[in-house]
């Protein structure tokens, strides 16, 4: 459990920051992270997100996956979004046939997904995020504490200093 909370950093508070309503910034409505599975994952069990991709065994992120929160009035919806995985057959045909490898790769699949104490594809109260995330804080203790990072150390990791 502490290796999640040291892997998420102080992205959850960012993003939990991000999505307050009202919007901090009316035109700041899009923000896009990019960062590896281990955020991903990590991300999702402080939040109690479900990790159940199609084709995938259950608590697996496939490569290139990504988490969507889009921010609304009463809440954020989140969703899973994972890019198109043909099989080795389907790919061998596709060689075999001539055909171009880019038929086989649609757009993606997006699924939703929610918090715990949410449902998916409804609007979920930020506030039961932060709950999530505060009750993981409170057994392992924060990102800060667990690496001894100094106050200053997390201003010069976000470019403030």
């Amino acid at each position: 459990p502490h290796q999640i909370t040291y892997w998420t950093g102080d992205f959850i508070p960012t993003l939990l920051r991000l999505a307050r309503v009202p919007l901090v910034d009316d035109v700041n409505k899009l923000h896009v992270f990019l960062n590896h599975r281990e955020l991903l994952y990590s991300v999702s069990h402080m939040l109690g997100l479900p990790i159940r991709f199609p084709g995938q065994r259950e608590d697996t992120v496939p490569s290139g996956s990504s988490l969507l929160m889009e921010v609304y009035d009463d809440g954020v919806r989140l969703f899973f979004w994972s890019p198109s995985q043909p099989s080795l057959e389907e790919k061998a045909r596709c060689l075999t046939e001539k055909r171009p490898m880019s038929e086989l790769y649609g757009r993606g699949v997006l699924q939703p997904t929610a918090a715990v104490g949410c449902v998916a594809s409804e609007p979920c109260p930020v506030e039961a995020l932060a709950y999530s995330f505060l009750e993981r804080v409170t057994r392992t203790g924060t990102y800060v504490k667990l690496c001894n990072v100094s106050v200053e150390e997390t201003y010069f990791a976000k470019g403030e200093a």
